[in-house]
């Protein structure tokens, strides 16, 4: 018989935790427990790994700002701290940041399981992403469906027409781009649409509380469409949050090559390389003689979401470190 595997999550250092990410975590955590998969354990001696997600400033900050530069250092200097004592074999950072910087040194950590595993680099109007040559140690993580959070809503009425709820940003001009595009188009004035945030969105009050904004998600459940734009990284919740709403998301292209299976451009939504691909994407949604490829197109990207929820993304990690645990096994005979 396997031995199950015996997991310790860590608590959170500090406010700037991602609740999201703890949230994923704990849900899966606890599914794979009641499989009997693994054994959750209350102290880092019992645990075969330890597990703490971290959440670093989702843009560099900046050497002139001084307040940033020491809440960052604070954070750093919390987390360092938390693990100061723990065996780097047993030690397991998630880091959900939005750059591609990685500030827990990764000779400290058994396995890195980072979002944003790719350099972003200018093309045009948008961003384009990137392989980054030194993550060969750092393992890919991503967003999950949390449940009962996230409510499917396919059976819900949609009379939306198109929804983006990008927020205006001063330096991604490309979502102030993708905005003003949308609001030109004269082609939607006899549509109902709904350009732009409507809710706060992401952390509250910059504190580690997700926002499950009802206006918001009453939005994304009404809406036919959905146009996102995240050039940063790749891919936002907002992903996610709008296929479980079983909307057709046009969003700019995105590298999930890890992912298996993976989420198609065409098959479980419709991609974008420029605006004036967008507006096609757009007008070939609302053309009723579309309407029965476009409703394909919704519910598979549908299926595939509810197929990534909080066990799918956590049974990734812990296949990741029962292969370790079996492998060290091996060494030590």
């Amino acid at each position: 018989m396997t031995t199950k595997l015996k997991i310790h999550l860590l608590a959170q250092p500090d406010i700037l935790s991602c609740a999201r990410t703890e949230l994923t975590l704990i849900q899966g955590l606890r599914a794979l427990e009641l499989e009997e998969r693994i054994q959750l354990v209350d102290t880092v001696d019992a645990a075969d790994f330890v597990i703490l997600s971290v959440l670093f400033f989702a843009i560099r900050p900046a050497p002139h700002d001084k307040a940033d530069l020491r809440t960052h250092q604070t954070h750093l200097s919390n987390v360092l701290r938390a693990i100061e004592k723990i065996p780097r074999e047993k030690l397991v950072i998630v880091d959900v940041s939005d750059t591609s910087d990685i500030y827990v040194p990764l000779d400290r950590a058994k396995y890195t399981f980072k979002k944003s595993v790719y350099d972003s680099v200018p093309d045009g109007d948008f961003i384009r992403r990137i392989p980054a040559e030194c993550f060969g140690r750092v393992n890919p993580w991503e967003y999950a469906a949390l449940i009962p959070e996230y409510r499917p809503f396919p059976t819900i009425e949609k009379d939306i027409d198109l929804f983006c709820p990008v927020r205006r940003n001063p330096v991604h001009y490309h979502r102030n781009a993708v905005l003003d595009t949308l609001k030109g188009m004269r082609e939607l004035d006899d549509y109902r649409t709904i350009i732009g945030a409507v809710s706060a969105g992401g952390l509250q009050n910059n504190k580690s509380e997700p926002v499950f904004d009802d206006v918001y998600f009453n939005h994304l459940a009404r809406a036919k469409i959905v146009v996102l734009c995240a050039p940063v990284w790749q891919s936002t919740v907002s992903l996610w949050e709008s296929l479980c709403a079983a909307s057709l998301v046009i969003c700019d292209k995105l590298n999930f090559d890890w992912l298996q299976p993976r989420i198609l451009g065409g098959k479980h939504l419709l991609e974008y390389s420029d605006l004036g691909e967008l507006k096609e994407h757009i007008l070939y949604a609302l053309d009723k003689d579309n309407a029965a490829d476009v409703q394909q197109i919704r519910y598979k990207g549908f299926g595939w979401a509810m197929a990534h929820r909080p066990v799918n993304r956590v049974r990734y990690l812990i296949n990741k470190l029962d292969t370790a645990r079996s492998s060290r096994r091996v060494s030590e005979r």
